[in-house]
């Protein structure tokens, strides 16, 4: 059972057809889009450029949620994360493009990214994602903020004064 499955079964307590109404298609979405008209909708979390990687074994909590393949995907090529900023936004920006012809004529992507800091410079994932959508065609319909402080890794740095970002960008 994949994590997404296992949102889709939590998710049933408030939406009981769940399954009627998503599609669910394992692999690479990269590599698996586009699909012409597939969908009203899609929703995703991109990886970030640079970004962390997955290294050793699992512990149990992380295969039991469906995450047992992370440290292999952390070095696979088809990881965005194995890029430079450059070519991650090359890559990113091609996914976004097959989304859009994914999408039917009317629908709706929504992008969840959260900004960080470099340096001590908060870097807007937010904004830059609505240039890249809206350069490829897409129409900013709503950007919305939620309070999103982070894992462990943001308890760390809060926890040795550094600064660190706590609200996240759904962009739809």
């Amino acid at each position: 059972t994949s994590a997404i499955e296992l949102n889709i079964i939590g998710v049933k307590a408030f939406v009981p057809n769940i399954e009627d109404m998503c599609t669910l298609i394992p692999g690479n979405s990269a590599s698996i889009l586009p699909i012409p008209n597939l969908c009203d909708h899609t929703i995703f979390s991109p990886p970030y450029p640079m970004g962390f990687k997955k290294k050793g074994g699992m512990d149990k909590t992380s295969k039991d949620l469906g995450y047992n393949n992370a440290a292999e995907y952390s070095e696979s090529p088809e990881n965005f994360t194995n890029y430079n900023t450059f070519m991650y936004h090359q890559k990113i920006e091609s996914f976004y493009k097959k989304c859009l012809t994914t999408v039917k004529v009317g629908g709706t992507m929504t992008v969840i990214i959260k900004d960080n800091m470099e340096n001590g410079v908060r870097q807007l994932k937010g904004d830059r994602t609505i240039k890249d959508c809206t350069s490829l065609g897409w129409t900013l319909v709503e950007r919305l903020k939620w309070y999103a402080p982070g894992g462990g890794y943001s308890a760390v740095n809060r926890s040795i004064g550094l600064e660190t970002v706590t609200d996240e960008d759904l962009i739809i």
